[in-house]
């Protein structure tokens, strides 16, 4: 995530109309504002109620005598936009636990959802009291800026949680999913196709914003790669196998712009690939890849330890590090091998290259409606309304 985006300002231009009682939690404020953390839950909390306090200081003051509005606002702007950073940390957090809990049906992805909404919530919240009262903001780019990214980040805990959905669907070694034959994959392609549209949704709307801290080339990429990756499999079930590894090659492509291109097409199945390779063998190694998708908690935090050369200096969400390594990259070694036997031994498409031809067959992207948290002030505290589920979070969480 991004650092703070704000910072105070001094004091020294109008000490004596600062009121007095605002003072402590000001101080406070800022310290969280100029610490260096580890990103602790703890910490991420105590910030989180460090602000919150401040905020509800300024809200009373404000409330009491309303021409301090003006004078308190970018106070209050700062307040709140560092405040929903601390909660957009809370859920990146969430979600790397959620994921690696290997459980779609974890509370924990509910808690993800929740805390980006909350974040989102006190944004709009502080955009509508500085409207209502015809107060400009200095800083309101960098708060209609936050909401953007907050948005794109309460896409992306849908995207994690249908892609570990997906790959327990896929792992599961009770099926006999993602063999040669098409029909073997005709019940996972639909749910590939509606994941498509996710991904290109929020790449849609991530490309328009300005590239900063999780919202960068990479994220692009992840995004652009997974919906040609999930096309792929739609296209398979139709015997498009050369629009298949067309596709599949484009995923290449763009994972590339992550990690080393030798890390995603390395793979078991191509290895020792002589004449002497009998089809138990061949049956046996098809058998190990599949076995990489289906991790065990132990195994999927290996990968955030050991994502490989280069990878340390990456921008990408450290969720998405992890399923590109824990699902993904097994998923393209697996779906690669199996696409060109069927090509090469049953099918006999041309492969298409063609990215304008590719991208054409990919459907538009969907962009679920992302509502913040209400937020209220009252008894003199500013707090979280009654809470509501809305229809999106009893289909997802």
């Amino acid at each position: 995530m991004s650092d703070l985006k704000l910072t105070y300002p001094s004091l020294n231009n109008a000490p004596d109309k600062y009121p007095v009682q605002l003072v402590g939690l000001r101080e406070a404020a800022i310290r969280i504002s100029s610490e260096k953390f580890t990103n602790s839950s703890n910490e991420n909390l105590h910030s989180i109620d460090t602000y919150l306090k401040y905020a509800s200081g300024l809200m009373a003051v404000i409330h009491e005598e309303p021409v301090l509005l003006k004078l308190l606002s970018t106070d209050l702007t700062v307040t709140l936009v560092n405040c929903s950073t601390f909660y957009s940390k809370v859920t990146t957090a969430l979600l790397q636990r959620a994921y690696t809990s290997n459980d779609p049906k974890s509370k924990l992805w509910v808690s993800a959802g929740q805390e980006v909404k909350k974040g989102l919530g006190l944004l709009q919240f502080l955009e509508k009291t500085l409207n209502n009262q015809s107060v400009g903001s200095i800083h309101s780019s960098v708060i209609r800026e936050q909401i953007e990214n907050l948005q794109i980040l309460s896409q992306l805990t849908v995207i994690t949680l249908s892609l570990l959905k997906l790959k327990h669907v896929m792992s599961n070694p009770m099926t006999t999913k993602l063999e040669l034959q098409t029909n073997s994959i005709s019940s996972t392609a639909t749910s590939c196709v509606f994941n498509t549209k996710l991904c290109l949704g929020c790449l849609n709307n991530a490309s328009g914003l300005r590239m900063q801290g999780f919202i960068n080339q990479q994220l692009l990429a992840f995004l652009e790669g997974c919906a040609f990756l999930l096309m792929s499999i739609d296209e398979f079930k139709s015997n498009e196998t050369g629009i298949s590894i067309g596709m599949l090659e484009q995923t290449i492509n763009f994972y590339s712009k992550i990690i080393p291109r030798t890390e995603i097409t390395q793979s078991i199945l191509e290895k020792e690939n002589s004449t002497r390779s009998t089809k138990f063998s061949l049956r046996k190694k098809k058998e190990l890849l599949k076995n990489k998708m289906h991790h065990t908690l132990s195994k999927t935090k290996q990968v955030t330890s050991n994502i490989g050369p280069g990878l340390s200096n990456t921008k990408l969400l450290p969720v998405l590090n992890v399923i590109l390594h824990d699902f993904l990259i097994p998923l393209i070694q697996l779906l690669r091998y199996v696409y060109k036997q069927t090509n090469e031994k049953l099918t006999f498409k041309p492969i298409e290259s063609d990215m304008s031809t590719l991208t054409s067959r990919l459907p538009s992207g969907i962009s679920p409606t992302v509502t913040g948290t209400d937020w209220k002030f009252e008894n003199e505290v500013l707090q979280i309304s009654e809470p509501t589920i809305n229809a999106l979070d009893s289909s997802y969480f």
